[in-house]
């Protein structure tokens, strides 16, 4: 399940949410998440004609952030003690990506992964 939160059609940008995939097991070796933020990404780009794609993540969720850019988003700041999670406040990180940076560096990235997977 993913889906595309905050629309804003004034400013031209949305927030992606509800990043969940799957059982591991279910979807290892094939390349779901890749494809589904794919999908995600071209309504967001090609349909809505969005600018930008932005959001935050918890600090601690080292994955997600690794995640997030290795999917083109960038970093690009953080807001402190934005979080109260497992008891504690932490950061946020806020990542984006721009339609260009979409089209010229995740949109290959994607289809290589997506490609190399059906080998």
């Amino acid at each position: 399940m993913i889906s595309l939160i905050g629309i804003d059609t004034v400013h031209k940008r949305a927030e992606p949410a509800r990043f969940l995939i799957g059982e591991p097991a279910a979807v290892k070796g094939v390349p779901a998440a890749v494809e589904a933020l794919k999908l995600l990404y071209q309504l967001a780009f090609d349909d809505l004609k969005l600018q930008r794609v932005y959001g935050t993540v918890a600090a601690d969720n080292h994955l997600m952030i690794k995640w997030h850019k290795s999917m083109g988003m960038q970093e690009e700041g953080r807001l402190r003690q934005h979080l109260f999670l497992d008891g504690h406040f932490q950061d946020a990180v806020c990542v984006g990506l721009l339609e260009d940076e979409f089209r010229t560096l995740t949109l290959p990235r994607m289809n290589a992964l997506i490609r190399s997977s059906q080998r």
